[in-house]
């Protein structure tokens, strides 16, 4: 039996405790799930474990490690919910219910990390975050090279280990981790894909523009005016714009995913036409977004987004002062 007791955050679907496995600190995430889930080996619940006793687990570096599993019948958990259900719609509202009414429960317990990127974004240097850079790039190689999709990336699902090693290896390099190893964590949404659809990568890529740029001073503008934002209808108005097809170079595909992704783009290369599209007759002056890294960093990894070798190559060349 395995004990735990402190809570250290929920989610939608499991509520994570630190407990205590083989005499190490370690993290448990319980979560209630379906009878037919259990019996069924191509559930969500199994793919997780999978993914994690047959891949993760052979990079400790890039990914938690999953210890054990067990499910437990006449479970008492009681999932508390970080984001209120009554804001979803009416099918994820019932799939919550279906779940809480569950008797049965998983239990993984995986190693533990300090924090989260998350936590910390705002305290790292502009080397602390090349070294992110690489080590996120790496891992998102890892996943694409062996045809999984995280399907959850986000700054508080990537975990934060502190570390006294200098280097971790990636590829031939000596990475300097500046203390930090990063590592993905939450592989509930994990995906095995066709080799064909990898460009679902090219969203996990663009996750890094949500780190590096940050629209702050324009939203806090917005908030402070109550200004609603109708963005499907600016993101339709951009898809026949210019600036779209000024865009393709990053992205030529004609998708959903390429369009956010060159939407995104938009709101850094173009800030004055995105909130004169935003606010219209309202709009007064730009307010430019605050960048961690330089510009020409941005765009080389919007231009090389699906070639990770030369996203890493090309940040081991910016902590070596040869850019």
């Amino acid at each position: 039996m395995i004990n735990y007791n402190k809570k250290l955050g929920e989610g939608m679907f499991g509520t994570l405790y630190l407990c205590k496995y083989k005499n190490h600190k370690s993290a448990c995430k319980i979560e209630h799930v379906l009878e037919k889930e259990i019996n069924d080996k191509k559930s969500k619940i199994w793919q997780e474990l999978k993914f994690s006793y047959f891949f993760a687990n052979k990079y400790p570096d890039q990914f938690i490690t999953l210890y054990t599993h067990q499910f437990m019948n006449n479970c008492k958990h009681k999932q508390e919910y970080i984001v209120d259900p009554k804001f979803f719609n009416s099918t994820f509202k019932n799939e919550l219910k279906e779940l809480a009414k569950s008797k049965y429960c998983s239990m993984k317990v995986y190693s533990l990390v300090d924090n989260t990127l998350g936590q910390i974004i705002n305290s790292l240097s502009k080397e602390e975050i090349y070294s992110f850079i690489i080590q996120y790039s790496y891992i998102i190689h890892l996943l694409e090279t062996n045809g999984y999709v995280h399907g959850d990336v986000h700054q508080f699902n990537i975990g934060v280990v502190k570390t006294d090693k200098k280097y971790i290896k990636i590829f031939k390099y000596l990475v300097p981790t500046f203390g930090y190893i990063f590592k993905l964590i939450d592989f509930g949404k994990v995906e095995k894909i066709k080799k064909v659809s990898l460009k679902k990568h090219k969203n996990e890529m663009d996750f890094l523009m949500t780190i590096l740029i940050s629209n702050k001073p324009f939203l806090n503008y917005i908030k402070r005016n109550k200004i609603e934002i109708n963005e499907l209808k600016v993101k339709k108005s951009f898809d026949k714009s210019i600036e779209s097809s000024i865009l393709n170079i990053f992205c030529p595909y004609e998708d959903n995913i390429c369009r956010m992704y060159k939407f995104n783009l938009f709101k850094t290369l173009f800030p004055e036409a995105y909130q004169k599209a935003i606010l219209g007759s309202k709009f007064k002056k730009v307010l430019y977004p605050i960048m961690r890294v330089d510009l020409a960093d941005i765009l080389f990894i919007y231009k090389s987004s699906f070639n990770k070798y030369k996203i890493i190559n090309y940040f081991m060349l910016k902590l070596k002062g040869k850019i």
